[in-house]
């Protein structure tokens, strides 16, 4: 039976360490959160951002837009975002409507604030390997949930299910950084469960509920489920739950798991951006 990962009380120990380091500041850090029309699900994700800013004491600017909201104007409220010297770190809620280009909207945002690591520059560094580099939040997240349970990273094979710039690609580009073999999947994948099968960490963000089954693991993997998906049976992850969790070594639950952690690291990044502020 694996050990079940506790998102949530990781995500805590995080927090709290970040509330004694503003407690310590002169002035609050500041975030702005921006979302763009009213998706159910990325409602319920600011809402913990939100919430996490107000329990550690980060100011929370709050930006809620229309779905009609037109590149410019998006564009112009980052700019002035920019602009402020109260905030400290900007995040625009993805996806975006259709007629905006994500992208570009990440781009607007100032290197320094771009405490989501999504922007072309911060991504560039995170290719690099910048000592400065921004990660983004979800692989930065994993990363330290590996480390959390002593995860071998260095000299393992590591199998990613997914290869967005959000999670697959920087989370791939810090694992081989880190020493691991790292094996990339993706919707082309021919025989997903082979890319599995000799993986001593799985991790996966492939969207598609249940796929990655256990026999397909083997022995005393590690499993990191990015997924989350609404059936008619509950919520569950990309990895069958019940069964993987008799044959694996660790696992994180979905939800719980990497969600909360995803959300404390956001914060640890704003954090950062504001002592970085400071320093200069």
């Amino acid at each position: 039976m694996a050990n079940r990962i506790d998102g949530k009380k990781i995500a805590t120990s995080l927090l709290d360490e970040l509330q004694q380091r503003i407690q310590s500041a002169h002035a609050k850090p500041g975030l702005a959160v921006i979302q763009v029309g009213t998706d159910p699900a990325s409602s319920c994700y600011v809402k913990h951002k939100r919430q996490a800013c107000q329990a550690i004491g980060i100011d929370s600017f709050a930006h809620d837009l229309p779905d009609n909201t037109t590149e410019s104007t998006l564009i112009q409220l980052i700019q002035s975002l920019n602009h402020n010297p109260k905030i400290h770190g900007i995040m625009v809620q993805l996806p975006l409507p259709n007629h905006l280009d994500a992208q570009r909207i990440c781009n607007t945002i100032a290197t320094h604030k771009d405490v989501d690591g999504l922007s072309s520059a911060n991504l560039g560094k995170v290719v690099t390997g910048e000592k400065d580099r921004i990660i983004p939040c979800t692989p930065k997240g994993i990363l330290h949930i590996l480390d959390t349970i002593s995860f071998p990273i260095r000299g393992s094979c590591c199998t990613l299910v997914g290869v967005s710039n959000i999670v697959g690609k920087p989370l791939a580009l810090e694992l081989i950084r880190q020493g691991a073999t790292v094996t990339l999947c993706h919707k082309d994948t021919r025989d997903l469960a082979t890319a599995i099968a000799t993986a001593d960490c799985v991790i996966s963000a492939i969207g598609k509920p249940d796929i990655i089954q256990s026999p397909w693991l083997k022995q005393s993997t590690t499993l990191i489920d990015i997924g989350i998906h609404k059936t008619d049976t509950g919520i569950c992850g990309d990895i069958d739950y019940a069964s993987a969790i008799l044959v694996a070594e660790h696992i994180t639950p979905v939800p719980g798991g990497v969600g909360p952690v995803t959300v404390a690291m956001l914060m640890h990044n704003t954090v950062n951006a504001y002592f970085s502020s400071v320093a200069k």
